[in-house]
C-alpha cells in the first residue's frame, strides 16, 4: 500500500513538474524546455489498485521503470539554479538596497528554502540553489509594489546572466495625502428597491439624504423562495447624487481624472447568463461640492438581503491627489 501511493505521488509530481516547464507561468516569460514524461508502462503499473499485502521495499526491490521515475524526479528538484535579477523603478532607473525575498522550490511537496538578499550599487542580485524554480519578491520603503511586476516564479532553466538579468519593477510612492479614510459595512439591505446611502466618513448604512453614495438593489419578483443559493435575476444602481463616479482600474493611479464621470453605474444579473451573487467595483467619486474619492465597493446578494461594504479614502481639500500611503508591504493602501 505505502508503495503505491509513494509512487503515485512521485508521477503525480513528475507531471506537474512536466507541465510547469512545458507553459508560461506568471509574469516572468521565460522559456522552457520540455521535461520527458514517464512511461504509459510505469503509469500503468502504478495505477494498479494497492493490496493488502503490499509492503514498503526499498528501491532496489521496485521495477526499473519506477527506479527511473523516482530518480528522474530527485534529478529535477536537486538541479542547480542560478538567476540573476535586476530591481528598478517605473521609469526604469535602478533601485540600491531593495528587499529580495525568494523561496526555492527544492522539496517535493514541502515548503522550500527560503533567503533574503538585497540589491546591489547597480540594483543588481543573484540567487543560487537548487530546485524546479525561485519565486521573488522585491520591495523597498518609498516604493510600491507593482502587481505581477515586483514578484514572480524564475524557473531554473531560464537565461539570465549579469547582462540580461531577470527585472522586478516597483513604483515610486509620492507624497501621501492627508486623507477621510472609513469603511462601510451593512447587512440586511432591502432588495426592493429600497435606496440606501453611504457617507465617505461614516461607518453604517443610512437613509435616503445622509451620505454621499446611493445604492439600490433589486430581486426581480421578490425573494425566490426555495432557489437560496441558486441563480435568481437581480439588478443594482450605484449614484452619487449631484455629482458622479468613473472607473478606477490601475490600483496605483492615485490622482483623480478631471472629467468622465457618470451619475450613476448599473448592472443586471439573469439566471445562468454570466451570472454573479455578488459585484466588486474600483470607483472614483466627485462629489457636488468638488472634492473626489477613492473607493473599493463590495456587493452581495441572497435571497433574503443584500450586504455591502465600502473602504474608501477622501480628499476633502479638494485636490484630486488620492494617495494615502502603503502598508508593510509595500502594497499600496
Amino acid at each position: 500500500m505505502k508503495k503505491a501511493l509513494i509512487i503515485i505521488g512521485l508521477l503525480a509530481g513528475i507531471g506537474l513538474v512536466t507541465w510547469w516547464f512545458g507553459n508560461p507561468v506568471g509574469a516572468l516569460n521565460v522559456q522552457t524546455d520540455k521535461t520527458p514524461s514517464v512511461t504509459q508502462a510505469a503509469q500503468e503499473e502504478v495505477g494498479k489498485p494497492p493490496t493488502a499485502n503490499d509492503q514498503p521495499r526499498s528501491l532496489s526491490d521496485l521495477p526499473e521503470r519506477d527506479r527511473t521515475a523516482i530518480n528522474m524526479l530527485k534529478s529535477i528538484y536537486t538541479a542547480p539554479i542560478s538567476v540573476y535579477g535586476k530591481v528598478v523603478d517605473d521609469k526604469g532607473a535602478f533601485i540600491v538596497g531593495a528587499t529580495v525575498e525568494y523561496s526555492l522550490n527544492d522539496k517535493y511537496f514541502k515548503e522550500g528554502t527560503k533567503g533574503t538578499t538585497l540589491s546591489d550599487g547597480m540594483g543588481r542580485f543573484k540567487i543560487e540553489g537548487s530546485g524546479v524554480s525561485v519565486y521573488v519578491s522585491v520591495q523597498k520603503t518609498g516604493f510600491y509594489r507593482i502587481p505581477e511586476r515586483s514578484c514572480g516564479p524564475v524557473r531554473a532553466n531560464a537565461e539570465t546572466s549579469l547582462e540580461q538579468p531577470v527585472v522586478f519593477v516597483l513604483k515610486t510612492a509620492g507624497m501621501p495625502q492627508s486623507l477621510t479614510h472609513a469603511t462601510v459595512r451593512g447587512h440586511g439591505m432591502p432588495i426592493d428597491g429600497t435606496p440606501k446611502e453611504i457617507n465617505l466618513g461614516g461607518s453604517k448604512l443610512l437613509s435616503v439624504g445622509q451620505g454621499h453614495i446611493r445604492i439600490e438593489v433589486w430581486v426581480e419578483g421578490g425573494p425566490p423562495l426555495g432557489q437560496k443559493y441558486n441563480n435568481f435575476p437581480w439588478h443594482y444602481r450605484l449614484s452619487v447624487p449631484g455629482g458622479g463616479m468613473i472607473d478606477r482600474t490601475d490600483q496605483l493611479a492615485f490622482e483623480a481624472p478631471t472629467d468622465g464621470y457618470q451619475p450613476y453605474f448599473e448592472g443586471s444579473f439573469k439566471p445562468y447568463e454570466k451570472w454573479h451573487s455578488s459585484v466588486e467595483k474600483e470607483i472614483y467619486v466627485r462629489l457636488p461640492n468638488n472634492t473626489y474619492a477613492r473607493g473599493k465597493l463590495h456587493l452581495g446578494v441572497d435571497t433574503d438581503d443584500a450586504s455591502v461594504s465600502f473602504n474608501s479614502y477622501w480628499n476633502q481639500s479638494g485636490s484630486r491627489n488620492l494617495e494615502f500611503g502603503a502598508d508593510w508591504a509595500g502594497d499600496a493602501k
